[in-house]
């Protein structure tokens, strides 16, 4: 098996700086993961390209001329979008000085389940808002860096249960969620 063959069969994006900055070698994975965001890349001139024609990023440009290893998650804007990459940078080579190894791994299905998992995790299905547990989690913050005073309210809407039973959940459901945007809208954060 060929170092071409087992570059190729990887989904991780991987590239080669030589000792001169410059494109040595990317797989097609690494060519497809830099055109999402540059469409002008032309396959056949991208070799030779320095690293600062190809990333603006100071994290990897730093890692690279600096000759680190480093590891940082890199999110990237293209059409409005999102994407998420793991970048991971080593030196190789004799004492770290010959060749830079950067590799992408796009991250952004993971991250879009995490966030969906903090989502449910820390707000309301119904209302979109704060939960219990979000709610202690800001406030132990808050006290932690002594950000006080704090106010606290406490709301209960009379009769909820009779109004539910008369008019059923769907509308239940619906007033809350008026409720919920009625209180956002009122305790919005006071703008400096």
């Amino acid at each position: 098996v060929s170092r071409h063959q087992i570059l190729e069969s990887l989904d991780e994006g991987i590239m080669l700086f030589g000792p001169n900055y410059n494109l040595l070698e990317i797989n097609q994975a690494g060519y497809k993961l830099l055109k999402r965001w540059m469409s002008y890349l032309d396959e056949e001139i991208i070799i030779g390209q320095k690293v600062d024609q190809l990333f603006t990023d100071e994290r990897i440009l730093k890692g690279v001329y600096q000759h680190l290893s480093t590891s940082f998650e890199w999110k990237v804007e293209i059409a409005g979008e999102y994407i998420y990459l793991q970048v991971n940078i080593v030196p190789i080579g004799y004492y770290g000085r010959d060749i830079m190894l950067v590799v992408l791994t796009d991250i952004t299905e993971k991250k879009l389940i995490e966030n969906r998992l903090y989502t449910l995790a820390h707000y309301d299905s119904l209302t979109n808002i704060c939960n219990r547990h979000s709610f202690i989690e800001k406030y132990n913050a808050m006290a932690e860096h002594k950000k006080f005073p704090i106010s606290f309210l406490i709301l209960d809407i009379d009769h909820f249960k009779q109004f539910n039973d008369q008019y059923g959940h769907i509308v239940g459901d619906q007033v809350l969620k008026e409720f919920a945007v009625a209180l956002t809208e009122f305790f919005k954060p006071a703008k400096n």
